[in-house]
């Protein structure tokens, strides 16, 4: 079937470290007038259309079918070198036409795409549903806490604020100036 010879084919996601995903890495091939890439492709935005009209209740699965349309390459059957302003090979398309067909199709943005994307990375339980902890934040919440780690996200309850957190982040942020900074052994030698 053509989703098992998709399956078969579909990169996995890049990341950097234990972090979020890394858009730069992935450099493919592009996938030309090959008609099954172009009805695949549009069952995932198909998908992704009724996950848009869904998202306020299920944000969660709006991130999951991004990665994997991204993991699909099918996308890559939209690249238009001029448009996208790209130079060398037609069939080079990375994260950039990926990023340009979420937008021209769907109306959403990098930032949009890369968060709901790394929401689902940070916070998921592989690709089925929220780790616990996280099932009661919300999307600005979680967008908030992306850029912390485990550790510093430890104390950060799902009743919190906008506000609370960032004030938190800030804090985070204050504490690691004031601490003196290591000098590098030897240095005094």
């Amino acid at each position: 079937s053509l989703s098992r010879w998709l399956a078969e084919r579909t990169a996995p996601l890049w990341f950097v470290g234990e972090t979020m995903i890394d858009f730069k890495y992935k450099r493919t091939q592009g996938v030309h007038g090959v008609p099954d890439y172009k009805e695949a492709l549009e069952k995932y935005a198909e998908t992704i259309r009724k996950d848009l009209e869904e998202s306020k209740q299920n944000f969660f699965w709006l991130g999951v079918h991004l990665i994997d349309l991204y993991s699909s390459n099918t996308y890559s059957v939209t690249f238009d070198r001029e448009k996208l302003n790209v130079s060398g090979l037609v069939d080079n398309c990375s994260a950039e036409c990926f990023f340009a067909y979420c937008f021209d199709e769907f109306g959403l943005d990098k930032t949009q795409v890369s968060r709901l994307m790394n929401i689902v990375d940070e916070f998921g339980d592989g690709l089925r549903c929220f780790k616990k902890k996280w099932e009661k934040f919300g999307f600005s919440q979680l967008c908030e806490l992306l850029p912390l780690s485990d550790e510093e996200r430890k104390p950060v309850k799902p009743d919190w604020t906008i506000k609370k957190i960032r004030e938190y982040k800030k804090s985070l942020s204050d504490k690691a100036q004031d601490e003196p900074k290591d000098e590098t052994p030897g240095a005094e030698e």
